[in-house]
């Protein structure tokens, strides 16, 4: 760990992006965390993503700041949104659910994104994000959706999996693997016609 805080401020990217990587590794303390949560903020945009990424893996706090501003950077922002949905702060995971409009379409750079970042979500309103979602006109959406909620079997997917994995336009593979983990009656006869 040493090693990987003396070599985070290098003047050379590759032994910059070791040293972080090194400590997504490691056990998360408050060194760890200034020392990552800073290269986030000064890094070059072309290596930020790997800082990013141990900020999650971490699931480090008190990100909102730090990371809604980045946003706005398409090639980190999945990295962006799923350190803020791993974040054990309540302020950065009600923050990444205020991205989503009520009642009202979600803004089309932030929905592609959203299913994988809410993947380690089990809150209600996550999950009910991702059941919607499960019906979205784009079958991308719609896996990622699908492949978030595994291993989920809340009451309001359970009344749902059956009616729209009958919907052949609504149908993934991911969806498929979820009705057959959530034991969803009647799969054989949906297949067969």
């Amino acid at each position: 760990r040493r090693t990987a805080y003396d070599k985070i401020n290098s003047k050379k990217p590759k032994a910059k992006i070791v040293a972080v990587q090194t400590l997504a590794e490691t056990e998360h303390n408050t060194t760890t965390e200034q020392v990552v949560k800073d290269a986030v903020r000064v890094w070059d945009p072309s290596i930020r993503g790997y800082a990013i990424y141990t900020v999650r893996a971490l699931c480090m706090g008190n990100l909102k700041d730090l990371l809604s501003p980045l946003l706005k950077d398409k090639s980190i922002r999945d990295g962006c949104l799923g350190a803020l949905a791993n974040s054990p702060t309540p302020a950065d995971q009600e923050f990444v659910l205020s991205l989503v409009p009520k009642n009202s379409e979600i803004p089309e750079d932030i929905l592609h994104e959203l299913p994988r970042a809410l993947a380690v979500r089990r809150d209600n309103e996550s999950v009910h994000l991702l059941i919607q979602l499960l019906s979205d006109s784009d079958s991308t959406v719609r896996y990622w959706a699908a492949h978030s909620l595994k291993g989920n079997s809340s009451p309001e997917l359970l009344e749902k999996l059956p009616q729209l994995i009958r919907n052949p336009k609504l149908r993934t593979t991911a969806l498929t693997k979820l009705a057959i983990q959530n034991k969803i009656d009647g799969l054989q006869d949906i297949y067969v016609s």
